[in-house]
C-alpha cells in the first residue's frame, strides 16, 4: 500500500431490515485523497462486507490530482432484505474499501458496524425517526383492540365508531380513553427494558407478541398504543426520555414541522392549549393498587416534560410527520397472527371507569 493515499468513508454503525425497508443510505459519505505531487489515473475503488449484506461495488475513476480530494459519487448500495430479514440477533460486521490500480493496492479501510435483528430498534443515537417503522397499526392484534375499543364506547354511550378526527377533540379523546380501557383490560405485565435502551435500543414486540404473551416494556407499550392510535386515523408521537418511553396523540389533525422534536417546551405548550395529550403506557400494567384512569395516565404523563424536567427529555418522533418522510411500517413478521389474552389473564380482565372527557375550548365539532 502507499501512504499517499487514504480512504474517508462514513458508514451507519447499524444496519438493519428497518432502514434497509425505508431506504436509508448506509453509507454517508466516500472520498479519496491523494496526498501526492503527483496525479494518478485509472483507480478503482472497492467495497464489499462481511457478512454480505449489500451487492459489491466498484467506482473507476480516470484521474485522481495531485493533492486532491475526490468526492464519491452515487453511494447507494443495493442492500439485501432478505439476509437482513433473517436475522434473529445482531451480529458484527465489517465493511472494507480497497483502493486499486492495475490490481496493485494502493489504500484500504475496514468499518466495523453491527447488524441489528429484524425487531431491533437501534435507538435515537441511530437515526431516530426509524422509530416509526416499528409503529405497526396493520397487526392483526390491532384490529383485536380496536373492536374492543368500540365495544367499550357503545356500553358507555358514545359514539361506536373509530373515525379519527371527524367528531373534533372531544371524539379523539374518547377514541384514546376508549383504547386505554381495552388495553388495560388485557392484563399485561411490565418487563424492564435494558439499560440505556433508548440511547442504544432494543428489541420491540409486535402488538400480536404483547397480546399472546402478555408482557411488555415500556417501548413495547408505547408501540402498541401507538400502533393502535394510527389505525384509528389519529396521529401519535412517540417520546422518549432518560430511561423511559411514553406515547401522545395529536387532538386535532396536526403534526409537527419535523419528524424529530427536541424540545420538551414545544409539547408542553401544545399540552396546555390542549392541541395534544401524553400519557403514561405503563399504567396499562401496573394494576397492583387498582385500574388506572385514563385522565391518570395523563397527568402522569404529563409530568414527565414538566417545567424543571428537561434535562430528562431526549426527543419525540411524530409518526405522521415521519410517514409524510416516506418511514413506512415494517413489513408484518410470518409471527404476526390474531391472537386474543391467555384464558387466565382473560377471567380476571377488569376495565378502568370510562372517564368523560374534558371541556376543550374552541373545539371544531
Amino acid at each position: 500500500m502507499h501512504a499517499a493515499f487514504k480512504i474517508e468513508a462514513f458508514v451507519a454503525p447499524k444496519i438493519s431490515f428497518a432502514l434497509q425497508q425505508n431506504s436509508v443510505p448506509i453509507l454517508r459519505e466516500l472520498a479519496i485523497i491523494n496526498e501526492s505531487d503527483e496525479p494518478v489515473r485509472d483507480v478503482e475503488l472497492t467495497v464489499t462486507s462481511s457478512p454480505g449484506f449489500f451487492v459489491d461495488c466498484t467506482w473507476r475513476i480516470a484521474q485522481l490530482s495531485p493533492r486532491q480530494r475526490y468526492r464519491v459519487p452515487n453511494l447507494d448500495l443495493a442492500m439485501d432484505a432478505g439476509a437482513l430479514a433473517r436475522l434473529t440477533e445482531a451480529e458484527k460486521g465489517v465493511v472494507e474499501f480497497v483502493l486499486r490500480r492495475d490490481g496493485e493496492e494502493l489504500a484500504n479501510r475496514w468499518v466495523p458496524v453491527e447488524l441489528l435483528a429484524r425487531n431491533e430498534w437501534g435507538g435515537i443515537s441511530s437515526f431516530p425517526e426509524l422509530a416509526a417503522a416499528f409503529v405497526q397499526p396493520n397487526d392483526p392484534a390491532v384490529q383485536i383492540l380496536l373492536g374492543k375499543a368500540i365495544d367499550i364506547l357503545r356500553t358507555h354511550g358514545k359514539e361506536p365508531s373509530l373515525d379519527g378526527y371527524q367528531r373534533g377533540k372531544k371524539g379523539a379523546w374518547e377514541q384514546l380513553a376508549a383504547l386505554w380501557n381495552a388495553v388495560c383490560a388485557q392484563q399485561i405485565g411490565y418487563a424492564l427494558p435494558p439499560v440505556s435502551f433508548e440511547q442504544e435500543g432494543q428489541k420491540i414486540r409486535h402488538p400480536s407478541q404483547v397480546l399472546e404473551t402478555g408482557i411488555g416494556t415500556c417501548l413495547d407499550l408505547t408501540m402498541l398504543f401507538a400502533s393502535c392510535i394510527e389505525q384509528c386515523g389519529l396521529h401519535p408521537f412517540l417520546i422518549f426520555v432518560h430511561g423511559h418511553a411514553f406515547v401522545g396523540s395529536w387532538l386535532s389533525e396536526e403534526a409537527f414541522s419535523t419528524a424529530v422534536i427536541d424540545d420538551a417546551a414545544a409539547l408542553r405548550k401544545r399540552v396546555h392549549l390542549q392541541e395534544l395529550l401524553v400519557f403514561e403506557t405503563t399504567l396499562a400494567a401496573q394494576q397492583v393498587t387498582g385500574v388506572p384512569s385514563f385522565k391518570w395516565a395523563c397527568e402522569k404523563g404529563e409530568a414527565h416534560i414538566a417545567e424543571g424536567k428537561e434535562h430528562l427529555f431526549h426527543l419525540a418522533v411524530d409518526i405522521r410527520r415521519a410517514r409524510m418522510q416516506r418511514i413506512l411500517p415494517l413489513a408484518l413478521a410470518a409471527s404476526a397472527k390474531p391472537q386474543e389474552p391467555a384464558e387466565g389473564r382473560a377471567k380476571q380482565a377488569v376495565e378502568p371507569e370510562f372517564d368523560d372527557a374534558p371541556d376543550f375550548v374552541l373545539d371544531a365539532a
